[in-house]
């Protein structure tokens, strides 16, 4: 690490070609006379300048908090870059706290997701915790053997809001029996929602281990705050003529939540109406639907008045979209979170804020049609790389917004 420092040091280089200019250039004659060889010195520059960006991330490290006991406060870090992290410190405007061991972040490999660990740092003797106190912690840290320390804000909650796997809510036993619209096999693990109008009065929570099958011509009603959580693959497969409806006509429907499956969730001809996000207690989620480590797959379906902070939002999950519409989304109709997937033909018409909002993904965008976003059409951060061919961008305050050293590339045709 030291050597790589005084490499990419422009000062270095240029002190270097400055004294051996002379015995360079003869040699260099040399070489001409007897080989088609060429020396590029910008060459040179270049890789200096891609080692000065490798040793410089914009934001190396992702901090969050995750609470106060037993006299140290925990923060939930992740290593965004491909470099080892040595965590140092954490301070807040009086004080600094030592971490209880030594802590060293592993290197993201390409292709991954960043991967969160629990760092705890003791608290002195006598300290007085405030939640106004969350808002002005930093972690300080650096790359590992380099000279220069870094510092990131720390974001004032856990990661996901809450640890979204130890509320109470998914602590629920599983209650699939009671419902009269599923039909249970368990010969054969399978759940089936039955064709009808059905209303949902109470949250449904579906155990892992199951699918959970519905075709043309179901329509449910979620009110009274009613919520569907599983840890299942869902299947449901309308038709043209006979679509599936998943909607809330009291407007209290918490709309759904997919954790953890491994295989993916399809959807055909589904119309998701007027749904808000899940909540209960001091926690909530963002999407109308939520994907979370669960892959996903829609084709021909409608998400639409869905209000929420976004109307679809896919986190740690591959996915496909395809022939789609987000429609009258109250701010972002889609987030994706550490994500890869596709989304082809599809189209998201009067967004509340962002028509497509990505975060540390991977996607690949064709025809694409985004009318009336309140802020950005697409907007890209955390190192997202984004292939995009066929966008077409109409009234939005901002077309496309690109940050946190993300790549987008976009072709015309």
């Amino acid at each position: 690490m030291p050597a790589l420092e005084r490499f990419s040091n422009p000062a270095y280089l240029e002190t270097l070609l400055s004294d051996l200019d002379e015995p360079l250039t003869h040699n260099l004659d040399l070489i001409y006379g007897e080989y088609r060889f060429h020396f590029k010195k910008d060459l040179l520059s270049k890789n200096q300048a891609y080692i000065q960006k490798l040793l410089n991330p914009v934001k190396g490290l992702q901090a969050y908090y995750a609470g106060i006991h037993d006299n140290q406060i925990t923060l939930q870090l992740g290593n965004r870059q491909p470099l080892p992290i040595e965590i140092l410190s954490v301070s807040s405007p009086k004080h600094a706290f030592q971490p209880s061991q030594r802590v060293i972040l592993p290197s993201k490999p390409q292709k991954q997701f960043v991967d969160y660990q629990s760092v705890q740092f003791k608290l002195p003797d006598g300290f007085e915790a405030s939640k106004s106190m969350r808002a002005d912690l930093k972690v300080h840290y650096k790359l590992l053997g380099h000279s220069r320390v870094k510092q990131e804000a720390i974001y004032p909650w856990p990661y996901l809001e809450t640890d979204i796997m130890n509320t109470d809510l998914m602590r629920t036993a599983s209650n699939i029996e009671p419902f009269d619209f599923l039909l249970i096999e368990e010969a054969n693990q399978k759940i089936y929602l039955k064709s009808g109008d059905w209303t949902l009065e109470q949250s449904l929570m579906i155990p892992k281990g199951y699918r959970v099958i519905a075709n043309g011509g179901v329509t449910l009603n979620l009110t009274q705050a009613a919520k569907i959580i599983s840890y299942s693959p869902l299947e449901w497969i309308g038709t043209q003529e006979q679509p599936i409806v998943i909607q809330s006509t009291d407007g209290t429907g918490q709309g759904i939540v997919i954790l953890k499956t491994e295989h993916p969730s399809i959807f055909k001809q589904v119309q998701f109406k007027n749904l808000s996000h899940p909540a209960q207690g001091g926690w909530a989620l963002t999407g109308a639907l939520t994907f979370y480590e669960a892959p996903v797959v829609f084709n021909h379906c409608q998400f639409q008045g869905n209000r929420s902070e976004d109307a679809l939002n896919i986190i740690r999950s591959q996915f496909t979209i395809n022939h789609t519409l987000f429609e009258r989304s109250f701010s972002d109709a889609l987030d994706a979170d550490f994500a890869e997937g596709e989304i082809h033909n599809s189209a998201f018409v009067n967004s509340g804020n962002d028509a497509i909002d990505v975060s540390g993904s991977r996607i690949t965008l064709k025809q694409i049609f985004i009318n009336q976003a309140g802020d950005k059409g697409l907007s890209v951060g955390e190192h997202s790389q984004i292939n995009a061919t066929q966008l077409q961008i109409k009234k939005a305050h901002v077309a496309v917004a690109s940050k946190d050293e993300s790549r987008l590339k976009y072709q015309r045709h």
